[in-house]
Order: structure tokens, then sequence, then C-alpha cells
């Protein structure tokens, strides 16, 4: 018999994730990102979208297609997510992986322009991670 454990707790090694959640999960870590300033203040930033507003401006400066580059900090990602990524990647292989950074990633593009992604840049983006 399959025992399903479904808990809110962040903690719970046991929770299991949908892709859907995991698109969730990943997309509300890229949100907003603590870190520390050169003060060595706490401070929330806005680090993907800055980085999506940037490609979206290389985009409309540039009339062939180029690659677009998104980096990903790995410290920027909860331990969980981290995990159910991995798990992930080994389970679906990586295209479907690659399908569900982009999902995450396009709702960051979204918020900063309505209707970009319909555009070209998820078609040209490449997601690096980086520790």
């Amino acid at each position: 018999m399959t025992k399903m454990i479904f808990d809110s707790e962040e903690d719970n090694i046991n929770d299991l994730w949908t892709t859907g959640r995991l698109i969730d999960e990943l997309f509300l870590n890229l949100d907003l990102v603590e870190t520390y300033d050169s003060q060595g203040k706490l401070v929330t930033v806005s680090r993907y979208y800055d980085q999506a507003r940037e490609i979206i401006s290389q985009l409309s400066i540039s009339k062939c297609k180029v690659e677009l580059l998104f980096v990903i900090h790995i410290s920027d990602l909860s331990e969980k997510v981290r995990k159910e990524m991995v798990d992930y990647y080994n389970d679906a292989g990586k295209i479907a992986f690659t399908i569900l950074l982009k999902q995450a990633i396009s709702r960051i593009f979204e918020n900063v322009q309505p209707g970009c992604t319909q555009l070209s840049v998820m078609k040209n983006l490449r997601v690096k991670f980086i520790v």
C-alpha cells in the first residue's frame, strides 16, 4: 500500500511535490532574494527581475536572434527546491527539466513585461546555474 503524505511544513522531507508545485516554488525562490549588502545588512533584492529587464532590452535592441543567458545562483534556492529539482531532472530528463525551468522563469518575464514570453525570449533563453 502506498502512503501519501502532504504537509505544508517546508522542512518535511516526505512532502510530495507535483511538477506544478515545483514550478511555483522555484518561481517564489527567484521572486525576491535575500542577500547581504556591502555593509553586511540583510536586504531583499529583485535580482532576477533586473536580469529579465536586461534580457528584454537586449532583445529589443538586437534585430537578429541572439542566445539569451539567464543565470540562477544556486544559493538563492532553498534546500528543498534544490533537492526536488535534482529529483525531477533524474526522473524526467533534460528536456522536461528545461521546460520546467522556462515555465518558472517565464513568470518573471511576464511580471516585467506582460506578453513578452510570446516573443522569442523563451525560445532563445538558456539557463545557467552558478554556485
